[in-house]
């Protein structure tokens, strides 16, 4: 018989099954310090992440509430962490790698060519994140609180994708187009800045009217969400969200986000196929493969603009930019082919004075600051924490809902790399943003799985049904 749980329970039941199991202890009690410390900041930097783009609607307030939040985030998780770290060691795998990373390639790599200790941490900042998103992530297991903020995001989406929807209409519905509202808009969300300098790409280009500022990316999120909850709903209510969700990803004429709407559907059949035939462990390995393979396709692609031309995917002024960054950063690798020149660091092409180690093909860059010996030592910390995360699962066989579930977060990690592979917005908070979720939520598939599998007799269930 189906046994239905609320996720606060899951961990409740017995503390000694839960730590065997790699579950972690006793759930986190709701009182006044989680709501504080973890709710409420959890809940103003998902919504500040979905629809602020660069956070800087702050400034006028004189302090960063973007980084106000994460640092008590990251007090409240690492504080719950370190109770368990030591019995339950599995985040520690990518903490120890990521630290050693950031001690190599953003510290004493970068004082070696001469690259300002500002720049490669502000460089950093996506593994700066990356550093307690396993605090994070056990966080949000034990307090059972993912399915709430599942529905906060998807609502923050939403709101994203009828803004860029409410824009596009307004510039051809009002007899003055859109200028009104994308003032109001930068008015509100970056009071510093002024002129031509601007975070917000709104206005007409050749191919159309485009809508587009840095928030624009986590409308892959509501690509995801819509397939993950496409049979909770009514079939007209879920054709509508993805049809939304998609036309407002159209309307943002970035071709990576456009072209990662079939690849989504595409890459998350591939997945589930294949996960249907291999080992949890083996399919770890495909995913780096095909992680790999969404960085590769689109580099050569731009190496020579007249092949998207003949696809009818040229732009003749972005590409044109592009290739420049392509020879150039091929040049910067050449250079310093095995550990690269360190985080921060930059060719003699420079793209922006204020950040001059921000290229749009951020991923090519990135080989150039950290080599062959730091893409090898980042895939191995990623692949080992992954294998780590489901050591006692490994030659379980997988069933359907969470092979699917599995399939869909693999899917939006290839999106999420395909669409960073030629947009600056990877190694950000954005970035952090997209990558934690896709943790997380691999993190709560994972914990439902294992938790399944627990006798009862032991404080687990025969089924739980999947989080909402």
């Amino acid at each position: 018989m189906t046994q239905q749980m609320h996720p606060s329970s899951w961990t409740g039941t017995n503390t000694v099954a839960c730590l065997e199991a790699g579950l972690g202890a006793s759930p986190v009690p709701a009182g006044a310090h989680y709501w504080l410390f973890f709710a409420l900041p959890g809940a103003v930097l998902i919504m500040d992440l979905a629809l602020t783009g660069s956070g800087q609607w702050s400034a006028a307030l004189g302090f960063s509430v973007r980084r106000l939040v994460l640092l008590l985030l990251a007090l409240y998780a690492l504080a719950l962490w370190v109770g368990t770290s030591l019995r339950v060691p599995h985040g520690l795998v990518g903490v120890l790698g990521i630290g050693v990373f950031l001690l190599i390639w953003s510290v004493q790599i970068p004082l070696l060519h001469e690259v300002p200790l500002a720049f490669s941490l502000d460089d950093s900042q996506l593994f700066l994140g990356l550093l307690f998103a396993p605090a994070l992530a056990q966080a949000v297991v034990r307090s059972g609180c993912w399915p709430r903020a599942l529905r906060l995001i998807e609502y923050s989406v939403w709101a994203l994708a009828l803004l860029h929807i409410t824009l596009f209409s307004a510039e051809n519905l009002l007899p003055g187009g859109s200028a009104d509202l994308v003032l109001a808009l930068r008015t509100v969300l970056e009071p510093n800045r002024f002129g031509e300098d601007t975070n917000f790409l709104i206005g007409p280009l050749a191919e159309g009217f485009r809508v587009f500022w840095g928030s624009s990316i986590f409308l892959l999120l509501g690509l995801y969400l819509g397939m993950r909850n496409f049979n909770r709903r009514p079939l007209w209510s879920s054709l509508a969200i993805l049809l939304g969700v998609g036309f407002a990803i159209h309307l943002t004429l970035t071709r990576a986000m456009v072209l990662s709407i079939p690849l989504f559907l595409l890459m998350a059949w591939c997945f589930n196929w294949l996960l249907g035939w291999l080992r949890l462990c083996t399919g770890l390995y495909l995913l780096v493969g095909m992680g790999l393979l969404a960085l590769t396709v689109p580099t050569m692609l731009l190496a020579d603009p007249s092949l998207l031309a003949a696809v009818g995917l040229g732009r003749e002024l972005s590409d044109e930019i592009r290739y420049e960054q392509v020879v150039a950063l091929s040049d910067g690798i050449m250079a310093a082919p095995w550990f690269g020149s360190g985080m921060g660091a930059h060719v003699s092409l420079v793209r922006a004075e204020d950040s001059p180690w921000m290229y749009e093909l951020s991923m090519l860059a990135f080989f150039m600051k950290i080599g062959l010996v730091g893409v090898l030592w980042l895939l191995a910390t990623f692949v080992v924490l992954a294998r780590a995360e489901t050591a006692d699962l490994h030659h379980q066989p997988l069933a359907a809902d969470v092979r699917w579930a599995l399939a869909r977060i693999a899917a939006l990690l290839f999106c999420i790399l395909f669409c960073g592979n030629t947009n600056p917005y990877l190694f950000s908070m954005l970035g952090w943003g997209l990558l934690v979720f896709s943790y997380i939520e691999f993190c709560v598939t994972i914990d439902h799985w294992r938790r399944q599998r627990i006798p009862p007799d032991r404080g687990g269930c025969e089924k739980l049904q999947p989080p909402v």
